[in-house]
């Protein structure tokens, strides 16, 4: 699409690229792992005769899962910034040509039928204000920027 009346302008932009983990993906990974210590935990043979409450292995497995699965969530939480800190260190710089063009389109005023009709009825109807029409569109310039 060339435009007579186009305006083309290229820059130079300096690009930083650097990995990025998955902070949700850490952590999830570390939520799972926070369940299976609390399974293996739970699974152990512990003598329990001394406890002056007497729980469950199903509400020892729920209590030990939701602690230990929010410092897992925690855990892979910070190891995923650790990553992340790391990874920005080893961040590269490129220069790319960014090129812009630039048309100049005129705005075309709709027609509106009940304008002329009402011309009569309110000065804001007559001078187009009402319907949202603009009587000086025509002479005004509306920039379409291309990337």
């Amino acid at each position: 699409m060339t435009d007579d009346h186009a305006i083309r302008m290229t820059d130079d932009l300096d690009v930083v690229v650097r990995r990025s983990p998955r902070y949700c993906t850490f952590m999830i990974a570390g939520l799972i792992l926070g369940f299976i210590v609390a399974g293996v935990l739970v699974m152990l043979p512990v003598d329990t005769s001394s406890l002056t409450a007497d729980y469950s292995m199903g509400a020892s497995m729920g209590l030990l899962m939701m602690l230990l699965g929010m410092v897992g969530l925690g855990l892979g939480g910070a190891v995923a910034l650790i990553l992340d800190r790391t990874n920005a260190r080893r961040s590269r710089t490129y220069t790319v040509r960014a090129e812009y063009t630039a048309r100049g389109t005129t705005a075309q005023p709709a027609a509106d039928a009940t304008t002329e009709a009402t011309s009569d009825a309110s000065p804001e109807a007559a001078s187009g204000t009402a319907t949202g029409t603009d009587p000086d569109a025509d002479e005004r310039t509306i920039p379409d920027v291309e990337q």
